[in-house]
């Protein structure tokens, strides 16, 4: 299987279980007048049972946050859980039987190796992005395409690494 095909399945596997995630945050300007800011970010079904991780940044005070599924259905998201220091939160829907990307079976990633970054936070379902292993993190082959924040990153095979 050559590398646009092994992209192609990864992507695949995993976009049924990326979402989008839509939130109001509410700022006060100048003269502490309340405006309602929107936003958008992306996450994952880590979960059948309504459980989806996303950026910490994408949710952190908002007062309305929406989550799309790839097959068009929308629910309201209470925040379940966050850690701003790795930028991880968790958001619970109201929805059963949801699709759950497989996630790696173990982490012996290299500092090179590649990896996917598939995400939908402008509501562009099925957007991937191709990143390579830097250390602990992972560097984007594209630098201006930098822009995903909170979608599932995986391994060529589609897996998430744990």
């Amino acid at each position: 299987m050559g590398f646009d095909e092994t992209v192609t399945s990864a992507v695949e596997k995993v976009i049924p279980g990326v979402v989008n995630i839509s939130e109001v945050k509410l700022i006060k300007d100048a003269h502490l007048q309340v405006h309602p800011v929107p936003g958008v970010g992306s996450g994952f079904i880590i979960d059948s049972e309504g459980y989806v991780l996303t950026n910490a940044h994408v949710v952190l005070g908002s007062s309305d946050i929406k989550v799309t599924l790839e097959d068009g259905r929308t629910f309201p998201a209470k925040i379940r859980g966050m850690d701003t220091m790795m930028d991880l939160a968790v958001i619970k829907i109201a929805a059963v039987d949801l699709p759950v990307p497989e996630m790696a079976k173990n982490n012996n990633l290299k500092i090179g190796q590649m990896a996917i970054a598939i995400g939908s936070p402008l509501g562009l379902v099925g957007g991937a992005y191709r990143y390579r292993r830097s250390g602990k993190r992972y560097q984007p082959v594209h630098p201006d395409r930098d822009d995903i924040h909170g979608g599932a990153d995986t391994d060529r095979c589609g897996h998430q690494p744990r």
